[in-house]
């Protein structure tokens, strides 16, 4: 909240993906999706 204001300000993050994909290790096909995602900063 901006204490001059009152306005609400927020601000979120999450991750483009699926972080699942790595709690029993990541497979070649879907680390090559991340890696070559041409979305990704």
């Amino acid at each position: 909240m901006d204490i001059h204001t009152g306005e609400i300000l927020s601000m979120v993050s999450a991750p483009g993906y699926d972080p699942g994909l790595f709690y029993n290790g990541i497979s070649h096909e879907d680390w090559g999706h991340l890696i070559n995602n041409p979305y990704a900063l």
